[in-house]
């Protein structure tokens, strides 16, 4: 079975296994966009322009972390927690 590369959509630099890092993923099409944790704005502000647009979008976190249960605000830091509200920003109607 061959591993697929996974380039960050944020800053185009690989993302090695073992890195934190975030998929959004993108149910219409199929796919899932890696961005790096440390690109996590960016993912934000991509995903809130997706939103705008009125597609259906996931995100996922995968590191791995001794936290007994990680997420977005883990207390290892492995992301800044800024993303799960950043997120929501499409969604919220607005003027």
């Amino acid at each position: 079975m061959s591993r697929q590369t996974l380039m960050c959509a944020g800053c185009a630099r690989r993302i090695r296994r073992d890195q934190p890092h975030i998929g959004v993923l993108d149910y219409e099409r199929g796919r899932e966009i890696p961005y790096h944790a440390a690109c996590q704005e960016r993912a934000a502000e991509d995903m809130s322009a997706m939103l705008e647009r009125g597609h259906l979008y996931v995100i996922s976190h995968y590191h791995v972390c001794p936290d007994e249960s990680p997420s977005l605000d883990c207390s290892e830091g492995c992301f800044s927690g800024k993303l799960g509200a950043a997120s929501f920003a499409g969604t919220g109607g607005g003027g």
